[in-house]
Parts: C-alpha cells; structure tokens; sequence
C-alpha cells in the first residue's frame, strides 16, 4: 500500500545539517568530513538534529491513512505464543517463549522437554522500564545450576556479563563488563566461564573505541574482574576475533579464530586437566571450520578443506600438529550442502540443504549411515532466531525447530524430537496465529531451466543440472 502522494501532507523542511571544516590527510590526499560532529552522539547540537529529524519523519507517517490498519493487522498476525527449542543441562530443561507481542523472548526452566508449565528464569523485558536493555547471549552451566547471561543498553556492541542462579532466581554480585561479540562458556565445575573482550576503553570514548585484539579470558565466580585470566591474545593480529567453548565433556577449550568477519578460520584446543598450551587443530585460514563435538581427544570437524559443500572429519588432538594429512574423513562431500552436524547420543546428525530445503540424517561415529529423519514437506532448519537443533551427546535424543513458507513466520508452530533407535520425530506441538489458514497457501518446488552454455568456455554447459527452488509465501512452520 503506497502512502499518500508528498502534496498530500504538509511537510516541513528539513533540519540543516552544519557543515564543519574538519577534514583529514591520508597520504596526500585531503579527504573533508563535513558532518563528523554528528558523532557525538551525546551533544547538544546532536541531539537536537535528531529530535528534529524524528518529528519530520512523524509528522509525515502520521498523515499516512493506512497506517492504523496496518498497525493493527500486523498486531493481529504476531499476537500468537511461540516457543525456542528446548534444551537440557544437568536435568533441568530450558526453553525460550514468547506469548506474542513481548519484544524480546522469556527464558524458562521446566521439569521436562515438553512441559505446558514452566517458570521464568529471567525475562530481558523487565530489565529496562524504557526497554532500551537486551539481553544478547546467554550460557547455562553443565549442570544447570547457574545461568550467565549478557546485556547491552541502547544498541550498544559492549556487553555486560550477569550470573543468576537457577534454583534462588536471583543475581549472584558477579559482573563483568566490556565484552564484545563473544558468548560466555561454563567451566566444567561451574567455578567461573571464558568470555572474549577488548581492553576496556578509556572513560568517555566507550563509543568509538576500536573493535580490536580481542581477547579470551577466565572469569573465576567471587573475584574482581580485574583479576581475570588472559587466556588467549594476538596483539600482533588485532583483526583476529577469537571465540572460546568448553568441551561437553568438561576438559578441553577450543577457541575458534576468524579474522574480522571473514568465513574462514583456525582453532587451537587447551586441555583443562592437563594446562600446557593452546595446541592446534587446524592451524591455517585456508578454509571454513567448526568443532562438532568430541570423544576424548577426537574431535569431529566439519570443513569445507577440499569440499565446498562441507564435509565431516575426525581429528586426533595428539596427531593434529601434522595438519590435514592426519584428518579422517568421517562424512565426504556429497550432492548436498552439509550446514551443519550435531553430535548427540554417540550419532552424527546431520542437516543437508537439498534443493533448497532441509534434510536430517543420522550417521554413527565411524560415518555409516543408520537413517534418515523424517521432516514434514519442504521445510527449512536454518533459523535466524535460535537454534534449529538441541541435544547432548550423553543423551539419545535431540529437538528440532523447522519452517517453511506456507505456514505463518512467527508461529509457535511444531515441537517435535527425535530419539534412538528409531529417531522418528511425532509432532508434540502447533500453533497458528489467528485470521490465517495454511489452505490459502502453497509451497510448490520450482525448477529453473539449466543456464546455457557459454560462448566463450568456462560457462555453465546447458547439461548441467536443473536449479530447484522453493517459492515463498508469508507463515513458518515450527519442529522441535
């Protein structure tokens, strides 16, 4: 629906931006930077461009006839309860909610994975009355005794890390500050976590302070933040962004390594029981790799080294220092997209993109597949939200969130799980937002016709395969 034609509204002019004379000299070349005033979020001057900027913007939206009506059909369609995939830590089980409209989703714990009721462990919403406080990440202990979550105010990149405990629902006096980017990750015993942080900025430039040599550190529960132990630092490499978790069995810490935002990365394994050192596990930024999961000290690794399409291999820690001539190939690339892998109840599940939809499949250890997960149509488990797919390598079963265009986006949708032998996945629960019906939407798969051969060679011949894909619609559908 287009808003009214601009002669329609009276609009006033626009604020005047100053143009100052600040200019800077790179090399010779003198490059102005008229407006670098405004990056004082905190002037007088500032704040008074944006507060005029902002009515402008109102003034003229508010004249917009449509505006109500889609404001309450919109309402309407995202005032329906949903619910994140559940996960278990030392008995308990953890669920993210929302009853429709909250801003951001309410963290419970419950007796068990499909329980109705539940209590709030913690609900970001109530943190901030202005609501400018999110909560960003959080961590629950191996034993599900301590949470750890962090929060960052009016949209800021720096994050502050809180400890609550689960059974008092209340804070603990632990507080770490100037986090960025990073998630917190328990030590086995839940005596304290690894989180990543810059050095913290100098007081007043918290804002424009370099996002740079990013650290791993150890937070120990009862001490001062200042007393915290650098684990891992590249000074030489400040573009290096470094990102720590423990092991679920509790002994090794892998600190996985981009730079800056690239795809590609390292890793390098500290043994807990036996502290002498990062070791690597691949020691270059030649491809994409991610730690699945582990067995002592064999890690399963999902690469795309020679496999565009990923692959999965085993890596011993012990022979890892000879580089890929050690790797054992687990799970080789095949026609499908490997995302990603999961290592619960001693299987390999893993979910392919076939076609432009998903596909999970269940391998043992050694890379022969038991079976295939059954999934309801063309579905999708890539999730912006959260995680598609929760389990625990100790425990014969996981729960899997899917969605797929012909049911509504923000539904609560289906929660189902899969568990050995039979790893099939019966829908435990369903949810459709009000006014909507999946009869008046279809998902048909689509194939493109081949691309043509190229005149001038290196072009993709007119044999090659056909391109499938899937049309969309609005809705979503949920599995966990």
């Amino acid at each position: 629906m287009s808003p009214p034609p601009a002669a329609a509204v009276d609009v006033p002019p626009y604020p005047p931006a100053r143009r100052g004379d600040e200019a800077d000299d790179f090399h010779g070349e003198v490059v102005a930077d008229p407006y670098r005033w405004l990056e004082d979020a905190d002037s007088e001057e500032t704040r008074a461009f944006v507060a005029a900027e902002n009515e402008l913007t109102e003034h003229y939206l508010s004249a917009v006839a449509s505006r109500e009506a889609i404001r309450g059909r919109l309402t309407e369609l995202w005032s329906s309860p949903r619910w994140g995939v559940p996960f278990e830590r030392g008995g308990r089980w953890f669920q993210f909610r929302n009853s429709g409209l909250q801003n951001q989703d309410v963290l419970y714990v419950m007796a068990a994975a499909n329980a109705e009721a539940g209590e709030i462990l913690l609900d970001p919403n109530a943190l901030s009355a202005e609501g400018t406080v999110a909560v960003t990440a959080m961590s629950v202990s191996e034993d599900g005794r301590l949470l750890a979550y962090g929060t960052s105010e009016a949209g800021s990149d720096w994050r502050s890390w809180h400890v609550r405990d689960v059974t008092e629902r209340r804070d603990r006096d632990d507080v770490v500050e100037w986090s960025k980017y990073t998630e917190a990750s328990w030590l086995g015993d839940a005596s304290g976590f690894f989180y990543g942080a810059p050095e913290a900025p100098e007081p007043g430039n918290e804002l424009r302070a370099q996002s740079r040599n990013l650290r791993v550190l150890l937070h120990r529960l009862g001490t001062p933040q200042e007393g915290d132990e650098v684990i891992f630092s590249a000074p030489d490499e400040p573009e290096w962004v470094p990102r720590a978790a423990v092991s679920h069995d509790g002994r090794y810490l892998v600190v996985s390594i981009s730079r800056g935002t690239a795809p590609e990365s390292q890793i390098h394994v500290l043994d807990l029981d036996e502290p002498a050192g990062l070791r690597p596990l691949v020691g270059d930024f030649s491809s994409v790799a991610e730690v699945v999961g582990n067995v002592g000290s064999r890690f399963y690794v999902l690469s795309e080294q020679g496999a565009p399409r990923g692959r999965l291999v085993a890596i011993d820690l012990e022979e890892a220092a000879a580089g890929t001539a050690c790797w054992r190939e687990v799970i080789p690339e095949g026609r499908d997209t490997l995302a990603d892998a999961h290592l619960c109840g001693g299987h390999l599940v893993c979910h392919f993109l076939e076609d432009a939809h998903s596909r999970l499949s269940i391998f043992d250890l050694e890379g022969a597949q038991v079976s295939d997960v059954p999934l309801p149509g063309l579905v999708s488990l890539l999730d912006g939200a959260g995680p598609s797919i929760e389990g625990r390598p100790q425990r014969p079963v996981f729960h899997f969130k899917v969605t797929r265009s012909s049911s509504p986006a923000r539904s609560g949708g289906t929660i189902s799980r899969a568990a050995s032998p039979s790893w099939c996945a019966p829908r435990r629960r369903a949810s459709t937002p009000p006014s909507t019906s999946r009869r008046r939407f279809s998902s048909p798969r689509l194939t493109a016709p081949p691309f043509p051969s190229s005149s001038r060679g290196g072009g993709i011949s007119s044999a090659a395969a056909t391109f499938p894909c899937c049309s969309t619609a609005t809705g979503g559908s949920t599995s966990r």
